[in-house]
């Protein structure tokens, strides 16, 4: 009896452990399903904000972004010299030329996007921020991918695969690991460097007098060369909160404001912690103008963009990098940023960019005199991932059949480079 006992003891535990591992894997299998939904819900209403946003604001069929061309007007107006001299953003009065992209192009469409020969590495967890560009945007441009995501082991023989005319897109933390490897390298090709605060070319310019290499473009460049194009920082990822496509779409429908409209003369939200003596000299400048808005910590996104919406001006000083995503998602709300001048100047020709030496070159009176007219709903094209692909064709065009090189200089520098990584 007391065997028997045990026995229907020991049968009810085990279907009592069975009937626990059944509950938990319906849990499990619940929350994999609403988490499925909940993400396909996301994905449609970025679609949705992306339509609604192109059909209210501009023309039905296309994304219409003035570009300019010909006779420059100073965006200044009657400001001090000083600061319409170190400006470079500059509004273009005659000549004005569109630049469309249809709705009903392989551009727009999201599922060309996910599939198409131009984005060829985007996913699920990597999606670009088309039709903006991001560090992901141009990463999902690129023939060849060498960051995080990539085996370092595997890149001596990936890079076997360059061919000409390949655009390869590289993590700028890895400048050392991939021009270890530059020697392998037959093809020539088109060099995009992202996704990190780090400057470029850095060390590593030498190479831009390979002919191997046919064009360098760089977040963050510190160096000027003829085959080096700065390319702007962008939006930030959309893995990242503050890269939501859908928080941006929403906040372009509805809260960007005529110039005469926005009540905050100069917006002012950054931690000086990343550049500590730029940042805390352009707060101790600036703080005190009236009308301006000193922005709490930890702001939510969708507030920021609002705040940027209802601003003249935005302050951008250099944090880990010299390019800031404040820069363009002021561009992208409509208002005007205020940087110090560097190596990115050429990068805000065409948008309204008030660009200094020093910020105590820029008072409030002459922040006062600019033009409401400068304050556009027009979206600059370097904020385009259309425009920078038409870049990258460019620069392959024009630059695959030269070659200009001083091959003898190449070879007596590229060995004392020698590529010193340890260094």
């Amino acid at each position: 009896m007391a065997g028997g006992r045990c026995g229907n003891v020991a049968l009810l535990n085990v279907f009592k452990r069975r009937q626990i591992y059944a509950f938990f894997t319906m849990i499990v299998f619940v929350c994999w399903y609403f988490e499925g939904i909940i993400i396909n819900r996301t994905k449609i209403n970025y679609i949705q904000k992306k339509q609604q946003f192109i059909d209210s604001k501009y023309h039905r069929k296309c994304l219409k972004v003035q570009l300019h061309s010909g006779q420059q007007k100073s965006c200044i107006g009657p400001v001090t010299s000083e600061i319409a001299k170190s400006t470079i953003a500059i509004r273009k009065k005659n000549n004005c030329e569109n630049l469309l992209v249809s709705r009903a192009s392989q551009f727009w469409s999201d599922s060309f996007e996910m599939n198409s020969k131009i984005f060829k590495h985007s996913g699920c967890y990597r999606e670009t921020s088309y039709p903006f560009i991001s560090g992901d945007t141009f990463r999902a441009m690129a023939d060849h991918v060498y960051d995080e995501t990539t085996l370092i082991t595997d890149w001596s023989k990936k890079v076997q695969q360059i061919s000409d005319g390949d655009i390869v897109f590289l993590k700028t933390d890895y400048l050392c690991d991939f021009f270890s490897l530059f020697t392998s390298i037959s093809g020539r090709f088109i060099l995009v460097t992202h996704n990190g605060d780090s400057s470029a070319p850095g060390r590593f310019k030498i190479f831009l007098w390979s002919d191997k290499l046919l064009g360098w473009f760089a977040s963050n460049p510190d160096f000027e060369h003829p085959k080096l194009y700065p390319i702007p920082i962008g939006l930030a990822n959309t893995y990242v909160s503050h890269g939501n496509m859908t928080i941006f779409m929403d906040a372009l429908g509805k809260d960007v404001k005529p110039g005469a409209n926005r009540n905050i003369l100069v917006y002012i939200n950054f931690s000086i912690g990343t550049n500590l003596m730029q940042r805390s000299r352009a707060l101790s400048h600036f703080r005190n103008f009236t009308r301006n808005h000193l922005a709490k910590l930890r702001t939510p996104f969708y507030q920021y963009l609002d705040d940027l919406g209802n601003s003249r001006f935005v302050l951008s000083p250099p944090g880990n990098g010299l390019d800031c995503h404040r820069t363009w998602e002021a561009l992208l709300m409509g208002a005007i940023p205020i940087v110090l001048s560097s190596t990115l100047n050429s990068l805000f020709s065409g948008t309204p960019t008030i660009i200094v030496s020093t910020w105590e070159q820029v008072t409030e009176a002459s922040l006062r005199a600019i033009n409401n007219s400068l304050l556009t709903t027009h979206i600059p094209a370097a904020l385009l991932a259309q425009y920078w692909h038409a870049q990258f064709l460019s620069v392959r065009q024009s630059l695959q059949s030269s070659s200009v090189i001083d091959r003898c200089m190449w070879v007596n520098c590229s060995r004392t480079a020698s590529l010193r990584c340890e260094q």
